[in-house]
């Protein structure tokens, strides 16, 4: 949605560099924008599966619990170091992005060779050291109803 055949016209941008920044910023955008959309649908798949609210860190269990899932795929092993030694591989770009709820389509993709990018439901990102940077979703409180309103990465 944000990217067309106009983008830079009706940005009406003189420079080029200008306007390729413009784009890229656009693109960020619209990344924050599908995960919060992914963590919000996959808290709604949770609390549906559930019948009740999810707790705190369901996102964080169901990434965790998708991770080792893939990572034995990935490893084609049930192996404890084995799929420890896959788990950032699946868990990193590079790769097609698998977010939550897309479990079947990152095991598809791995059992035909293809690499994946487990975003999940928290936006999965491993540093060099294979820890993951932390990550919130934000409620509003109204009554007795919890409703996401903010992802913050």
């Amino acid at each position: 949605q944000f990217l067309n055949s106009s983008t830079c016209a009706e940005l009406q941008e003189v420079h080029i560099v200008a306007c390729i920044t413009r784009v890229l910023d656009a693109i960020e955008a619209a990344k924050e924008a599908r995960k919060a959309m992914n963590a919000e649908i996959a808290y709604s798949k949770a609390q549906a599966a559930a019948g009740n609210t999810p707790g705190p860190y369901a996102g964080e269990a169901y990434d965790a619990m998708a991770l080792i899932i893939l990572a034995s795929q990935s490893a084609n092993s049930t192996d404890r170091a084995d799929i420890q030694a896959a788990i950032m591989d699946v868990g990193n770009a590079p790769g097609m992005p698998v977010y939550a709820g897309q479990l079947d389509y990152g095991l598809h993709l791995l059992s035909h060779g293809v690499a994946i990018d487990y975003v999940g439901a928290t936006g999965v990102e491993f540093n060099a050291v294979g820890e993951v940077k932390g990550s919130y979703l934000e409620y509003d409180v109204v009554g007795t109803t919890w409703t996401p309103v903010k992802t913050h990465q």
